[in-house]
């Protein structure tokens, strides 16, 4: 369990180096695909956001960037 402030920097200083499998509805099929493409952390996904466009649907991505 870990208490993060209300600060948007706090959390996302926290979100960025989680790694993939943290986030709940990414399984092992998903976190397989990611890895493919160099994703293994959440700072990964923003910095990766083309790649992952074009390798899962739009709902998907759409997922991955909220």
């Amino acid at each position: 369990m870990t208490y993060l402030g209300f600060s948007e920097e706090e959390i996302t200083a926290f979100m960025d180096e989680q790694y993939i499998r943290k986030i709940p509805g990414i399984g092992k099929v998903n976190e397989m695909i990611l890895k493919g493409i160099g994703v293994q952390t959440c700072k990964d996904i923003v910095s990766k956001g083309a790649e992952i466009y074009l390798n899962f649907t739009p709902n998907a991505w759409s997922f991955l960037m909220s």
